[in-house]
């Protein structure tokens, strides 16, 4: 069994069918599954006493973020600023394990889904280079890649 390593992991995006194109200067990603549950306990689910909650699954939803470093990298490979504008659109979202200069060779699709870009939040300190969070909200069924 061997380790993947974060800087191995990208999330890729594609609007309006076109190539996927991966966060410019990403500097982390996460991605979250999440089970939505309903209480269905009953009074009769006391046990000596305490009632002890039981829950059901109605639901799933999925999210995923990326942090990264404010570039002019607008390219066929990379979304950098151009992502601002498209808080509001719904793009193909892809997860994928990726090697090679710069981290770009993609190696194996890990899950694949549709997500709305629902935030950008930027950061400019004095000197230094400016960060960018980009927040995607899941649109349906997450679906592990082959």
């Amino acid at each position: 069994m061997s380790k993947i390593k974060g800087q191995n992991i990208r999330i890729g995006v594609k609007a309006e069918g076109g190539t996927v194109k991966y966060f410019a200067a990403s500097t982390s990603c996460s991605l979250n599954v999440n089970a939505d549950v309903e209480d269905s306990s009953t009074k009769d689910d006391a046990v000596s006493g305490v009632a002890w909650r039981t829950q059901e699954v109605v639901g799933k939803n999925w999210e995923c973020s990326v942090e990264m470093q404010l570039v002019d990298a607008d390219t066929a490979a990379n979304i950098g600023l151009d992502v601002a504008d498209m808080v509001g659109t719904e793009v193909d979202v892809e997860v994928n394990t990726v090697s090679g200069e710069n981290n770009r060779t993609k190696q194996s699709t890990l899950y694949t889904g549709k997500a709305l870009i629902t935030a950008w939040s930027g950061t400019f300190q004095n000197r230094q280079t400016g960060t960018a969070s980009v927040s995607l909200q899941g649109q349906g069924a997450l679906t592990k890649g082959a």
